[in-house]
């Protein structure tokens, strides 16, 4: 039996859902730091192109991670009164605390292209 064996629930759903938009902010977070390659590239290209591809990366990233917190809380307006309340407040954290996450990775982003494109 694997560990993804038995009944799937509302909280491993919205488990699945948070752990996927944090590991992008986490990849987003490395193509910042100059630690990761754009999805799917093997190796990181150098000098304008490299930066170019990283830019492309990260608003890629936050596009995803974006979309997966717009998903998370349609499923809160959508459950909205038919969830336990260990339910309902599981999926209030992970939102409040990817919504954050969000923000301060978006935020980093934007001052670093702004930084990027005056130099």
């Amino acid at each position: 039996m694997s560990q993804h064996d038995g009944p799937v629930d509302f909280t491993r759903l919205a488990a699945g859902f948070a752990a996927s938009a944090k590991a992008t902010l986490d990849h987003v977070e490395a193509l910042l730091d100059g630690r990761a390659g754009p999805p799917g590239d093997a190796t990181t290209p150098s000098g304008a192109a490299g930066a170019e591809e990283r830019r492309k990366g990260v608003r890629s990233g936050l596009d995803t991670a974006r979309h997966l917190i717009d998903t998370l809380s349609m499923l809160d307006e959508k459950t909205r009164g038919n969830l336990t309340s260990a339910e309902s407040s599981f999926l209030g954290q992970v939102l409040t605390d990817l919504r954050v996450a969000y923000v301060q990775v978006d935020d980093r982003a934007r001052k670093g292209m702004a930084r990027a494109a005056s130099a």
